[in-house]
């Protein structure tokens, strides 16, 4: 975000996860006994998102999706009023 201040264009051409593990093993989580693991992820800020109302910053993001890709790609530069999107298939 600090980079951004000064910046007249942001291209985010590689995605931070969506979500992160909740809380970090310190060492291995050995399987001693376990059949299952349960595993909370929690939400990651939207960079993205977060410099919407940066109308002096041209912001241009990437769609990585899986279906319908067209429809998520132009969803997508619409709620984070983007100046442009590229959309590629995922799968």
């Amino acid at each position: 975000m600090a980079a951004c201040q000064q910046a007249d264009m942001l291209l985010m051409n590689a995605a931070v996860a969506d979500f992160r593990p909740a809380t970090v093993a310190a060492q291995k989580i050995k399987k001693s006994g376990r059949d299952s693991l349960t595993l909370q992820l929690i939400r990651n800020p939207d960079i993205l998102a977060e410099l919407h109302d940066r109308t002096d910053l041209v912001r241009i993001g990437f769609a990585a999706e899986t279906e319908d890709i067209e429809t998520h790609a132009l969803g997508k530069l619409q709620r984070k009023n983007l100046d442009m999107i590229i959309a590629n298939d995922a799968a």
